[in-house]
């Protein structure tokens, strides 16, 4: 999954170290760490599952988080992909996988 970072809520701005301007001048990809991988797009797009998928992201200070997250897709009236929404289901405090 690529793309920029839209909005964030506070508690995800909070968690991960920004502020509301530093996060939006952000790509998701810049909070990976090194070694790990988001799914592609058409992984995201054929994803339904609520149990979500492991989750690795840096906050400001380098420091790695793993979470359970899950991919919601958002799509326009004119039946077109708006924009996909990542939700944090749980910190796992540690790598885990499904």
């Amino acid at each position: 999954a690529e793309g920029n970072l839209k909005k964030a809520n506070e508690r995800f701005l909070k968690l991960f170290g920004y502020k509301r301007l530093e996060m939006s001048r952000k790509k998701l990809n810049d909070q990976v760490p090194e070694g790990s991988t988001l799914p592609e797009i058409n992984e995201v797009l054929q994803t339904a599952s609520s149990d979500g998928f492991p989750i690795s992201l840096l906050t400001k200070t380098g420091e790695t988080h793993h979470y359970r997250g899950s991919f919601t897709q958002v799509w326009g009236l004119e039946g077109k992909l708006s924009k996909i929404v990542l939700v944090l289901l749980e910190d796992t405090l540690k790598k885990v996988t499904l």
